[in-house]
């Protein structure tokens, strides 16, 4: 249901992306040291572990079709024709959750201005393309207190910039698209999917984060509202509210 729009604001909610916006990116070192790590474990060959974890497998563990980090692990051995011992897989097992609990700490800025954003009233919203390991650690990271409706592709197997996870998030927030902005890095052509259903969208692109993502081919040609940081958002705001007074 649709709450009547509230006026003092320039919008109802506002839905973050997670990875390059909430969160930093993946390094690539670390990102990479951790499956070299884990084909190790497991005894695979570094270089076709790493490809299809990185490139074969991550369709079907964003979508929701690897359950977990165990039946990622399993599928490329399987198909590599390795057969590890269990204690093998949960030590690749608890290498990936390490480094993923890692990855989710919150950009400096960004507890804050999320707590900023809340006392003034806007509902607070996430969509993030994603595997398994996310959502469960997702609740023990300080974001989660502050995230009112976070969407994650892998359980509701749907990823951006498919229409239908923007509408699970407003739908779940009790908006009209219209109301609800959109803050993301540009990947996946994720802005002009929020804007395909009637969001407004913003790119957030860090000073640093340019060398560390190649990926956000849309922040490349990204003509819209853009910010430098989390923080930069409340002065956008401010500058919205102003245009619409």
């Amino acid at each position: 249901m649709v709450e009547q729009a509230r006026t003092n604001l320039p919008y109802d909610a506002i839905i973050f992306d997670l990875f390059g916006t909430l969160v930093d990116d993946l390094l690539t070192e670390p990102f990479t040291q951790t499956l070299e790590e884990m084909a190790s474990f497991v005894g695979a060959p570094r270089d076709i572990f790493l490809q299809m974890w990185m490139h074969d497998t991550w369709p079907l563990r964003a979508a929701g079709h690897l359950p977990d980090v165990e039946a990622n692990i399993l599928y490329i051995c399987t198909e590599l024709g390795i057969t590890p011992k269990p204690e093998q897989i949960q030590h690749a097992v608890r290498r990936r959750l390490e480094l993923t609990r890692q990855s989710l700490k919150p950009r400096h800025d960004a507890l804050e201005t999320l707590e900023t954003l809340r006392a003034a009233g806007y509902k607070l919203g996430l969509i993030s393309d994603c595997s398994s390991e996310v959502p469960l650690i997702w609740r023990t990271t300080p974001l989660a207190a502050l995230i009112d409706v976070p969407i994650f592709s892998c359980s509701v197997k749907l990823k951006k910039p498919d229409p239908r996870i923007y509408h699970l998030a407003y739908e779940r927030l009790g908006i009209a698209p219209e109301r609800g902005l959109f803050i993301a890095n540009g990947e996946s052509n994720e802005l002009a999917g929020a804007q395909a259903i009637g969001m407004e969208a913003v790119l957030i692109r860090v000073p640093y984060s340019e060398e560390h993502n190649p990926r956000c081919h849309e922040a490349r040609t990204w003509r819209g509202a853009r910010i430098e940081s989390i923080k930069g958002l409340l002065a956008y705001l401010d500058g919205v509210r102003v245009e619409e007074l």
